[in-house]
C-alpha cells in the first residue's frame, strides 16, 4: 500500500513534531480503610474465640465466612487496589494479611468439615493449647 503525496507530507509533518506526552491518572479512593476494617474484624473475631470470650468448639462454622471473605478476600482486594492507587505500603500489608486470613478461614472450614482437623480445646485456660 503506497501513500499519496498529501499523506506523505502529513506523515513527515507528524514525524518532525515534538511528541506531546500526556499522562492520565485514574483517581482511586484509598483502599486502606477497607483493608484495615477487614483486618480488625477478623482479628477481633478470632482473638475473642481463642480467649474464650464466646463460642464453643463449633464456632468456626459460624465465623469462618467472615474471616475468609471479609478478613481475607476483601483485604486482599484492598491490597490490589492499593497497587492501582500507587500505594506500596497498602499493597504489601493488605495482600500479605489478606492471604493470611484467607488461609485461616480455610483452616476454620477444614476444622468444621473434617473431623481429623480438630484443634486442641482452649477451655482449660492454658495458652499453649489455644493454637493448633
Amino acid at each position: 500500500m503506497s501513500l499519496g503525496i498529501a499523506e506523505n507530507e502529513r506523515t513527515e509533518k507528524v514525524l518532525q513534531q515534538d511528541p506531546n506526552i500526556t499522562i492520565f491518572l485514574r483517581p482511586v479512593a484509598p483502599p486502606a480503610a477497607m483493608g484495615l476494617a477487614g483486618f480488625a474484624s477478623s482479628t477481633w473475631i478470632t482473638a475473642a474465640w481463642i480467649a474464650g470470650w464466646f463460642g464453643n468448639d463449633d464456632s468456626p462454622l459460624t465465623f469462618f465466612p467472615f474471616v475468609a471473605f471479609f478478613g481475607g478476600l476483601a483485604q486482599f482486594i484492598a491490597g490490589l487496589q492499593g497497587f492501582a492507587a500507587r500505594d506500596v505500603l497498602v499493597t504489601v500489608v493488605n495482600t500479605m494479611w489478606g492471604a493470611f486470613w484467607l488461609a485461616v478461614g480455610l483452616l476454620y472450614f477444614l476444622v468444621v468439615s473434617l473431623p481429623c482437623w480438630q484443634p486442641a480445646s482452649n477451655k482449660d485456660g492454658s495458652t499453649d493449647k489455644s493454637c493448633w
